[in-house]
């Protein structure tokens, strides 16, 4: 009688990691700490950062207040979808979007095309409490300056956006802890879910 082939047991099922994004790139509402945490957050990952407003101003040779003062806000969405299309170029960068840039559907494709979109997502109290007065925020300029008034307009123009912010790869409460501490509560669960590829 010839000998039996023993066979091997099968292995395990391993599940397959998720390949790391190209970029990260943060969502919310103005003051929900898209920059603070962004900048934190590609030192801790060793990445590059950019400001999408920052571009804008570039570009524009001015500020956004004063961009939208001069020239509207149309011409700053119009100059903004240009800056999001151009992001696709980017690799390892975190990328800190302006509030409003998710609100177009296109803008929304193009942002999810770059890399992992985070929603940074904070209470309307607390947005209103970081934003003050509001100065210096376009969109809350009708509030003139008063404090209640802002935390009525946050909240009515964030009921308007959620939608479309909870449309990201991932929300993340950042409400409470500094940037720093939002930044490395964000790290650690990009690590848990990507590896050693962060």
């Amino acid at each position: 009688m010839g000998s039996r082939v023993r066979r091997a047991p099968p292995s395990p099922a391993v599940s397959p990691r998720r390949r790391p994004p190209r970029n990260i790139v943060l969502t919310g509402f103005m003051g929900s700490g898209k920059t603070s945490v962004g900048r934190a957050l590609a030192r801790l990952l060793g990445w590059r950062f950019r400001d999408l407003d920052s571009i804008i101003e570039g570009r524009a040779g001015m500020g956004v207040a004063e961009v939208f003062a001069s020239r509207g806000e149309q011409w700053f969405r119009k100059v903004e979808g240009k800056a999001i299309f151009g992001l696709g170029r980017l690799r390892n960068t975190v990328i800190a979007t302006g509030g409003g840039a998710p609100v177009r559907s296109r803008n929304r494709a193009l942002l999810k095309a770059a890399g992992l979109v985070v929603y940074l997502k904070v209470p309307p109290s607390i947005l209103a409490r970081r934003l003050g007065t509001g100065r210096g925020r376009p969109l809350l300029g009708p509030a003139n300056g008063n404090p209640g008034r802002v935390e009525a307009l946050v909240c009515r123009l964030l009921r308007a956006r959620a939608k479309h912010y909870l449309k990201a790869g991932l929300v993340f409460g950042a409400g409470r802890g500094t940037p720093a501490a939002v930044a490395r509560s964000l790290a650690r669960v990009l690590r848990s879910r990507y590896g050693g590829g962060l």
